[in-house]
């Protein structure tokens, strides 16, 4: 199983159980661009996901696009673009991990 960090690098699926990223290299407090790709189950409809990691890790966030039905049994996918610290970005990324969503990265993603 991928970890977060292999599947930025290969814009794979990111695991939700590949455990922890103590390990991984981010470096900080440098910008970063970071187009990301999820999957909000449509259990998480009444949770402000995407707000969430505005308010808690003070990224920007552009909505690049978005797919969310009109009945509350489907899911909501969304094309972001995070922009922030690299840590920031990584702490979103582990904060959607716990949620358990779906997530892709582009590996193309880059420092501002």
């Amino acid at each position: 199983m991928a970890d977060v960090t292999s599947a930025i690098a290969t814009n794979s699926q990111v695991n939700p159980s590949a455990g922890s990223l103590e390990s991984a290299d981010w470096a900080g407090d440098r910008q970063v661009r970071s187009r990301v790709r999820i999957r909000v189950p449509s259990n998480y409809r009444p949770d402000p996901v995407i707000s969430t990691i505005v308010s808690r890790f003070g990224l920007t966030v552009n909505v690049l696009a978005a797919l969310l039905g009109a009945d509350r049994d489907s899911d909501g996918w969304f094309d972001l673009e995070l922009n922030g610290s690299a840590s920031q970005v990584q702490s979103a990324l582990l904060y959607f991990n716990d949620l358990d969503l779906e997530v892709w990265q582009d590996d193309d993603s880059d420092g501002i």
